[in-house]
């Protein structure tokens, strides 16, 4: 069945506003200020109904993706939003009255570049005959962050620009459901800083079996060093992600297996609400150390997955 939504028909705070659902987004990354604007430069809205069916599909961006406002019938529905989307894209088609939300996946297998910082959110809410609502929305990080450094305890790289690191077994295909939901604090420096209350995080589900490999060009560094990024999907407990580290078509560090490293530090990748991770490889002859070195912008490593 699908849901047709009608004219204005409610005040807002005693004044006429043609909608009578306001959905509020935000974005705490490192504290308790919304910098939802300066995060989210876009954002795609997805309304389903109770059954599930995709009602309408709505782009927007710059100062608009705060706020949406719906004018809607009584009864229940979904909105998921994702922001920032630019190279990921929705593996089927969006239509109206016809897409369910549980054949629906967001997809860059195949891409093998870094992905974009994608924000995501899914919120069901119910609006009563008559009443007016308002929906406080968090957007949860989707997207995994990795800062590396390459260096060697006796060998100064050759100035090139032919360095590659190469990430396999990355996670490359959302469900547009929710994985996992968390309710916690805004990642502050304190708890005690937190003046908010708990937010509710919405992680999406990840299909661990599509996987892809990424590739990112490394530079070299006036110290010394070797240093590149990757943006990839979130990665969960059960990634093997395998690093490493070429110049031109021969491979300067062996493949490491990040998986055990993030067990051995008891990072949980399930929980993990904000996936930076800053991490240092040495290399010492035939062995290869890695380090965390920070997360970015939290104080003596953070919460990472509690």
């Amino acid at each position: 069945m699908t849901t047709v939504l009608t004219a204005c028909e409610f005040n807002w705070d005693e004044r006429n506003f043609c909608y009578n659902t306001r959905l509020n987004y935000t974005l705490h990354r490192s504290g308790t200020a919304n910098e939802v604007l300066d995060y989210a430069h876009s954002m795609r809205y997805m309304l389903f109904n109770a059954d599930s069916v995709l009602l309408q599909v709505t782009d927007t961006t710059g100062a608009a993706v705060a706020h949406k406002d719906l004018d809607l019938p009584p009864g229940e529905y979904t909105m998921v939003t994702w922001s920032n989307l630019e190279n990921s894209h929705h593996a089927e088609e969006l239509i109206p009255g016809v897409t369910r939300m549980d054949k629906l996946h967001l997809d860059n297998s195949g891409n093998g570049a870094n992905t974009e910082k994608l924000y995501f959110s899914s919120r069901t809410f119910t609006v009563k005959p008559g009443k007016q609502n308002t929906e406080n929305i968090e957007l949860t990080h989707s997207h995994a962050l990795f800062h590396i450094i390459v260096k060697w305890t006796d060998f100064y790289p050759p100035i090139a620009d032919d360095w590659n690191l190469i990430m396999r077994n990355v996670p490359s295909r959302y469900s547009h459901l929710v994985g996992k939901r968390i309710e916690d604090y805004p990642q502050t420096n304190t708890r005690a800083e937190s003046t908010s209350g708990k937010l509710i995080y919405t992680i999406p589900k990840t299909h661990g079996e599509n996987l892809s490999n990424h590739s990112t060009q490394a530079y070299n560094h006036p110290k010394g060093y070797v240093y590149g990024d990757f943006c990839t999907f979130r990665h969960t407990n059960d990634t093997h992600q395998l690093v490493s580290l070429w110049k031109g078509d021969e491979q300067q560090m062996k493949e490491i297996d990040l998986n055990k490293f993030f067990t051995t530090m008891n990072i949980d990748l399930d929980k993990n609400l904000r996936q930076e991770f800053n991490l240092t490889f040495t290399i010492k002859g035939s062995e290869v150390g890695v380090v965390l070195t920070e997360v970015s912008d939290w104080t003596d490593g953070g919460d990472l997955g509690d």
